[in-house]
């Protein structure tokens, strides 16, 4: 997505209960980095690499509430 000059990468969870927390509880470390890969493979096949401001939003769903994370985490150049 984009947000005016901004690259937004957004990341969408889902619980349908909240017994192990929301969505974005399931944003692990782990899955930050696959994500931060999978955006740095996006840019360089683009040459967007060092062109365009980034940064990651989580959007979490579950029964009760939707909630959106700006700047979630971020991507270290």
């Amino acid at each position: 997505m984009q947000d005016k000059e901004e690259l937004v990468f957004v990341e969408v969870r889902y619980r349908q209960s909240d017994d192990y927390g929301d969505g974005s509880d399931s944003v692990t470390q782990e899955k930050q980095r696959r994500v931060i890969r999978a955006a740095k493979f996006y840019l360089c096949e683009r040459d967007l690499y060092d062109r365009i401001a980034c940064r990651f939003d989580v959007v979490a769903s579950g029964p009760r509430e939707m909630l959106w994370i700006k700047d979630a985490f971020w991507l270290k150049r």
